[in-house]
């Protein structure tokens, strides 16, 4: 099966499980190739090569594709017409969207002419707001290609027309969360029409990762964060946390992996609260180093306070690390995290509740161990990308109604 993966950026930094999926249906046999409507990032070389994608073909959308593609939306002006009003009467309303969309016509266009000439069996939107203007013109160009959607997180917020629209002409609607549905019908799609498949971890890859000592005879929490470094993610909580457990465990650390616009007033935070030697801000780092991290951590944070977070795959990969996830309330989360079972959620990342938390399951070894092992095993038996992608294979096949 020829399958051609649809994203606005690839890859990304914060992306890592998008990624996984490409690297995931190569490894069960299929013919994956990937579009991007925007110019690739600087480093985007040397993360394709961490990330095990060397042998997908990768196009993205420079000046020079983008140039292209204006040429070739000149050539059908009746199909240019009809996008650029759909755009409009879609999202005018949305102002600043509506310029973004119009500004990635060309890219689309480009992409459109690059799959005509592949003719894929499928043509997957793993977003569902800007690739839209590819599904649309998929739609038209490419009547024996099967068009597959995601809608996640993001994509429900943001709420855009041409998402609602796309979703109801598309053959295949997929997306991450139970929690996610009453969302679709408030946008006017079929919830009925929609596969939950959550998103998986790469397993394999993780248990191949050696991982570094975690010195429990010490006894200190060694914690660790990943995530873009933003202020909805409730990052600035968990240094403020580590502040009150330093008067417990003096030798208390805490790893924050990622980048981000925070990153400066982070890097305050750790100053001002005299924590240099508690708190260390790694930047973004391969993933091969987050999984180590992970692996020699006892307590995973992340209070975030994003209304988009569902289910973090970081979460599920701290799970299967041994590293006790310990978050806030996001939508979906008992879906993958059962609170005392195995994680911790708390209705606010308050730095006291945190700190509260990590004492807790530093001070009770029998019940951190057990609840390490169900995490584990909760991983295994509902998140493994392998089963994940394998679901979407048997939907596009139609094996799965």
């Amino acid at each position: 099966m020829k399958i051609a993966y649809i994203f606005t950026r690839f890859p990304a930094p914060s992306e890592t499980f998008a990624c996984n999926d490409v690297r995931t249906l190569k490894r069960l046999g299929m013919d994956v190739s990937v579009y991007a409507q925007r110019a690739a990032f600087p480093d985007s070389k040397r993360m394709i090569l961490d990330r095990g994608l060397a042998g997908v073909p990768v196009v993205n959308c420079g000046v020079r594709e983008a140039a292209r593609g204006c040429v070739n939306a000149f050539s059908h002006p009746l199909l240019l017409i009809r996008l650029l009003w759909w755009i409009t009467r879609s999202d005018l309303v949305r102002f600043t969207h509506w310029m973004k969309c119009v500004a990635l016509v060309p890219a689309s266009f480009y992409i459109c002419l690059r799959l005509e000439k592949e003719r894929p069996d499928i043509v997957h939107l793993f977003w569902g707001h800007y690739q839209s203007l590819v599904g649309f013109l998929a739609r038209e160009r490419l009547p024996r290609s099967k068009l597959s959607m995601f809608l996640g997180a993001y994509d429900l917020e943001m709420g855009l027309g041409i998402s609602a629209a796309t979703a109801n002409t598309a053959d295949f609607l997929f997306t991450h969360a139970e929690a996610n549905l009453p969302r679709f019908e408030a946008m006017g799609i079929d919830p009925g029409r929609v596969h939950v498949v959550h998103r998986g971890v790469d397993v394999a890859f993780i248990d191949s990762v050696d991982p570094g000592p975690v010195d429990g005879e010490e006894r200190f929490p060694v914690l660790a964060c990943v995530a873009r470094l933003v202020e909805r993610k409730g990052i600035r909580d968990a240094i403020r946390a580590v502040h009150l457990l330093k008067e417990r465990y003096p030798r208390v650390k805490l790893f924050i992996a990622g980048e981000g616009s925070c990153r400066r007033t982070l890097a305050g935070d750790v100053e001002r609260l005299n924590l240099s030697n508690h708190v260390t801000l790694l930047g973004h780092v391969p993933h091969g180093t987050v999984i180590d991290l992970l692996k020699s951590t006892h307590v995973f944070v992340l209070p975030t306070r994003c209304t988009g977070e569902r289910l973090p795959n970081v979460i599920k990969e701290a799970m299967l690390c041994g590293a006790i996830p310990v978050t806030t309330s996001s939508p979906g989360i008992e879906e993958l995290v059962s609170p005392g079972v195995d994680g911790v959620v708390l209705d606010s990342g308050a730095p006291d509740d945190i700190a509260r938390a990590v004492v807790d399951l530093m001070e009770d070894e029998d019940r951190r161990m057990s609840m390490i092992a169900r995490a584990r095993r909760k991983v295994l038996d509902r998140f493994s990308i392998d089963a994940q992608m394998t679901r979407y294979i048997s939907v596009w096949n139609g094996r799965e109604g």
